[in-house]
Protein backbone atom coordinates (compact mmCIF):
# COMPACT_ATOMS: atom_id res chain seq x y z
CA UNK A 1 0.00 0.00 0.00
CA UNK A 2 1.21 3.49 -0.75
CA UNK A 3 2.24 5.98 2.23
CA UNK A 4 0.07 8.10 1.55
CA UNK A 5 -2.86 5.82 1.96
CA UNK A 6 -1.40 4.09 5.81
CA UNK A 7 -4.04 5.87 7.41
CA UNK A 8 -6.76 3.64 5.98
CA UNK A 9 -5.12 0.86 7.88
CA UNK A 10 -4.35 -2.00 4.91
CA UNK A 11 -6.54 -4.84 4.54
CA UNK A 12 -8.03 -7.41 2.50
CA UNK A 13 -11.69 -5.59 1.88
CA UNK A 14 -10.39 -2.24 0.79
CA UNK A 15 -9.90 -2.32 -3.37
CA UNK A 16 -7.74 0.15 -5.49
CA UNK A 17 -7.69 1.00 -9.19
CA UNK A 18 -6.44 3.78 -11.14
CA UNK A 19 -8.94 6.47 -11.57
CA UNK A 20 -9.56 9.54 -13.24
CA UNK A 21 -11.47 12.10 -10.68
CA UNK A 22 -11.85 15.91 -11.03
CA UNK A 23 -9.84 15.62 -14.07
CA UNK A 24 -6.78 14.23 -12.15
CA UNK A 25 -5.59 10.35 -12.89
CA UNK A 26 -4.44 8.84 -9.25
CA UNK A 27 -5.74 5.92 -7.44
CA UNK A 28 -8.91 5.24 -5.60
CA UNK A 29 -9.15 3.50 -2.86
CA UNK A 30 -13.06 2.33 -1.79
CA UNK A 31 -15.06 -0.77 -0.05
CA UNK A 32 -18.28 -1.65 -2.18
CA UNK A 33 -18.89 -0.58 -5.25
CA UNK A 34 -16.08 1.55 -7.53
CA UNK A 35 -16.82 5.31 -7.65
CA UNK A 36 -17.96 6.24 -11.31
CA UNK A 37 -15.17 8.27 -13.12
CA UNK A 38 -15.35 11.93 -12.48
CA UNK A 39 -17.63 11.78 -9.85
CA UNK A 40 -19.34 14.76 -8.40
CA UNK A 41 -18.59 15.42 -4.76
CA UNK A 42 -15.32 14.65 -3.30
CA UNK A 43 -14.21 16.72 -0.84
CA UNK A 44 -10.63 17.11 0.34
CA UNK A 45 -9.22 16.25 3.35
CA UNK A 46 -6.16 17.91 5.96
CA UNK A 47 -4.11 15.47 4.65
CA UNK A 48 -4.55 16.26 1.08
CA UNK A 49 -6.71 13.15 -0.03
CA UNK A 50 -10.07 13.16 -0.99
CA UNK A 51 -12.99 11.51 -0.02
CA UNK A 52 -16.63 11.03 -1.37
CA UNK A 53 -19.43 11.41 0.54
CA UNK A 54 -22.81 10.18 0.35
CA UNK A 55 -22.08 7.03 -0.78
CA UNK A 56 -24.48 4.29 0.19
CA UNK A 57 -23.03 3.11 3.18
CA UNK A 58 -21.58 -0.27 3.89
CA UNK A 59 -23.42 -2.19 6.50
CA UNK A 60 -21.56 -2.49 9.86
CA UNK A 61 -21.00 -6.56 9.19
CA UNK A 62 -19.06 -6.10 6.13
CA UNK A 63 -16.92 -3.48 8.10
CA UNK A 64 -15.42 -5.83 10.31
CA UNK A 65 -11.68 -6.64 10.29
CA UNK A 66 -9.97 -9.81 10.49
CA UNK A 67 -8.22 -9.02 13.91
CA UNK A 68 -6.46 -10.43 16.63
CA UNK A 69 -7.31 -7.35 19.45
CA UNK A 70 -9.25 -8.28 22.57
CA UNK A 71 -11.86 -5.96 23.31
CA UNK A 72 -15.22 -5.00 25.03
CA UNK A 73 -18.57 -5.06 23.26
CA UNK A 74 -19.79 -1.79 24.14
CA UNK A 75 -23.55 -0.64 23.20
CA UNK A 76 -23.23 3.36 22.03
CA UNK A 77 -25.71 5.85 22.48
CA UNK A 78 -27.04 5.46 18.49
CA UNK A 79 -27.38 1.47 19.58
CA UNK A 80 -24.45 0.18 17.35
CA UNK A 81 -22.51 -2.88 19.21
CA UNK A 82 -19.24 -1.95 18.31
CA UNK A 83 -15.90 -4.17 19.64
CA UNK A 84 -13.57 -1.57 21.57
CA UNK A 85 -10.37 -2.98 22.56
CA UNK A 86 -8.51 -3.26 25.29
CA UNK A 87 -5.30 -1.24 25.10
CA UNK A 88 -3.15 -3.16 28.12
CA UNK A 89 -3.90 -6.30 25.76
CA UNK A 90 -2.36 -4.79 22.28
CA UNK A 91 0.73 -6.37 21.02
CA UNK A 92 4.25 -5.23 21.57
CA UNK A 93 7.53 -4.94 20.32
CA UNK A 94 9.59 -7.66 20.95
CA UNK A 95 13.78 -7.11 21.79
CA UNK A 96 14.99 -10.42 21.41
CA UNK A 97 18.81 -9.13 21.63
CA UNK A 98 17.83 -8.51 25.19
CA UNK A 99 14.80 -11.10 25.97
CA UNK A 100 12.25 -7.93 26.67
CA UNK A 101 8.81 -6.82 25.69
CA UNK A 102 9.27 -2.86 24.46
CA UNK A 103 7.17 -0.49 23.63
CA UNK A 104 3.64 -1.50 21.92
CA UNK A 105 3.53 -2.30 18.34
CA UNK A 106 0.15 -0.20 17.19
CA UNK A 107 -0.44 3.45 16.98
CA UNK A 108 -3.12 2.91 18.61
CA UNK A 109 -1.79 1.92 21.82
CA UNK A 110 0.75 4.61 22.11
CA UNK A 111 -2.04 7.34 22.09
CA UNK A 112 -3.94 5.21 24.80
CA UNK A 113 -1.41 5.30 27.15
CA UNK A 114 -0.65 8.85 26.32
CA UNK A 115 -4.10 9.57 27.36
CA UNK A 116 -4.05 7.29 30.65
CA UNK A 117 -0.83 9.19 31.39
CA UNK A 118 -2.37 12.37 30.75
CA UNK A 119 -5.42 11.16 33.25
CA UNK A 120 -3.10 9.87 35.91
CA UNK A 121 -1.06 13.51 36.07
CA UNK A 122 -4.51 15.32 36.87
CA UNK A 123 -4.35 16.45 33.52
CA UNK A 124 -7.61 17.99 32.39
CA UNK A 125 -8.75 16.11 29.44
CA UNK A 126 -12.01 17.91 27.64
CA UNK A 127 -14.54 15.35 26.11
CA UNK A 128 -14.50 17.40 23.10
CA UNK A 129 -10.39 16.66 22.83
CA UNK A 130 -9.22 16.36 19.34
CA UNK A 131 -6.51 13.72 20.75
CA UNK A 132 -9.10 11.70 22.80
CA UNK A 133 -11.79 11.58 19.34
CA UNK A 134 -8.24 10.80 17.29
CA UNK A 135 -7.83 7.52 20.04
CA UNK A 136 -11.08 6.90 19.39
CA UNK A 137 -11.19 6.89 16.12
CA UNK A 138 -7.72 5.04 15.79
CA UNK A 139 -9.15 2.33 18.48
CA UNK A 140 -12.33 1.42 16.55
CA UNK A 141 -10.14 1.40 12.72
CA UNK A 142 -8.39 -1.31 15.13
CA UNK A 143 -11.84 -3.64 14.43
CA UNK A 144 -13.44 -2.06 11.91
CA UNK A 145 -12.71 -0.97 8.18
CA UNK A 146 -13.35 2.85 8.69
CA UNK A 147 -11.45 6.23 8.58
CA UNK A 148 -12.38 9.10 9.99
CA UNK A 149 -14.34 9.93 6.94
CA UNK A 150 -16.46 6.99 6.98
CA UNK A 151 -16.59 6.96 10.85
CA UNK A 152 -18.29 10.27 10.80
CA UNK A 153 -20.77 9.74 7.58
CA UNK A 154 -21.50 6.24 9.67
CA UNK A 155 -22.78 8.05 12.87
CA UNK A 156 -22.10 4.93 15.26
CA UNK A 157 -20.87 7.08 18.18
CA UNK A 158 -21.75 10.53 19.98
CA UNK A 159 -20.70 12.75 23.23
CA UNK A 160 -22.25 10.56 24.88
CA UNK A 161 -19.79 7.77 23.89
CA UNK A 162 -16.78 9.15 25.02
CA UNK A 163 -16.42 8.12 28.54
CA UNK A 164 -18.19 4.41 27.97
CA UNK A 165 -15.03 4.09 25.09
CA UNK A 166 -12.33 5.07 27.35
CA UNK A 167 -13.05 2.82 30.34
CA UNK A 168 -13.67 -0.13 27.58
CA UNK A 169 -9.75 0.81 26.76
CA UNK A 170 -8.72 0.43 29.72
CA UNK A 171 -10.46 -3.02 30.34
CA UNK A 172 -13.11 -2.64 32.12
CA UNK A 173 -16.81 -2.26 30.95
CA UNK A 174 -18.47 0.30 30.94
CA UNK A 175 -21.32 1.06 34.09
CA UNK A 176 -24.95 0.75 32.64
CA UNK A 177 -27.30 2.97 34.53
CA UNK A 178 -30.40 1.88 35.00
CA UNK A 179 -33.53 3.68 34.21
CA UNK A 180 -35.51 5.05 37.33
CA UNK A 181 -36.84 3.04 39.83
CA UNK A 182 -35.52 -0.41 38.24
CA UNK A 183 -34.02 -2.77 40.52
Amino acid sequence: MMPEFSRIKPGNKWLATNSTQQGKSGTVVYIGDQPEANADGWVEQADGLFYLPGRKLPAQVDLVRDHGVRGTDYVTSTGVTLTIPIAALSARKISFSSGQANDYATVFARKAFALFDKLASDTPVMADDPDLFALICEAVMQVYYVTPELLDELQWITTADVDPIVVCLMGASPKVSKPAGAR
